[in-house]
């Protein structure tokens, strides 16, 4: 099931590469002087449309792949989310939804990282104050 999605990903991730030339081609085109503008806004949306596509489907097989580690029984669920291909473009605003969880653990990690640099650094101060000779002579 795993190396299925693997399959599926570099696949995904090829279709991607080609989306991506297809649309710097199409910029490429829509900047030339002397070209139809209609054409070319038309070939430049359609190229962003399937860049669109094809990363809301490594997004789903991103997912499909979370849920195969969570529950390996429920291999039907996990196929229907990875064939499902959407045919519209998504709308601009379900980017944010999906990226809410990964900046919300990296946000926490980041948190944890600082606060323990910051207790590393009081506790290496505290050693050195420590250390220091004592200003006060017992005689």
């Amino acid at each position: 099931m795993v190396a299925d999605i693997v399959s599926k990903r570099e696949e995904l991730e090829a279709a991607l590469a080609d989306a991506e030339a297809a649309l710097a081609d199409a910029v490429v085109d829509a900047a030339g002087i002397g070209t139809d503008r209609e054409a070319a806004d038309a070939r430049l949306e359609k190229a962003r449309s399937r860049c669109r596509q094809v990363r809301a489907t490594l997004v789903r097989l991103d997912r499909a792949k979370y849920l195969s580690c969570a529950d390996e029984r429920d291999d039907a669920k996990i196929n229907q989310v990875v064939v499902a291909i959407p045919v519209a473009a998504q709308a601009p605003g379900h980017g944010a939804e999906r990226t809410q969880p990964p900046l919300l653990r990296q946000t926490v990690c980041l948190l944890a990282l600082t606060l323990a640099f910051l207790q590393y650094f009081y506790f290496d101060v505290q050693l050195q104050i420590v250390s220091l000779p004592s200003p006060i002579i017992v005689g």
